[in-house]
C-alpha cells in the first residue's frame, strides 16, 4: 500500500509565547487523508525532508511516531 505524505503550514496562538507558525504532516491513501499530525515542525524545510523520507521508505502511518522518536534522539 502506498501512502502520499504532504505538509501544511499552520498558525497558532499560545497565551505564553504569542502567535507562531508550525507545519503539520498529512498522510493520504488514494485521495483520502488517513492521518493528520498537527504542530509537528517549526520549519517548512524540516517538514519537507520528513515527508520525502517517509515516502522514500514507503512508511506506513502506524509507524510515524516510532520513526519520529528514532530521528529525534
Amino acid at each position: 500500500m502506498i501512502y502520499r505524505y504532504t505538509y501544511e503550514k499552520e498558525s497558532y496562538h499560545h497565551i505564553d509565547i504569542g502567535s507562531y507558525t508550525s507545519y503539520a504532516v498529512k498522510v493520504y491513501k488514494d485521495s483520502k487523508c488517513v492521518e493528520y499530525l498537527p504542530d509537528l515542525f517549526d520549519e517548512a524545510k524540516k517538514a519537507l525532508r520528513f515527508t520525502r523520507l517517509c515516502e522514500a521508505l514507503y512508511m506506513e502511518p502506524k509507524y510515524i511516531y516510532d520513526f519520529l522518536d528514532i530521528i529525534i534522539k
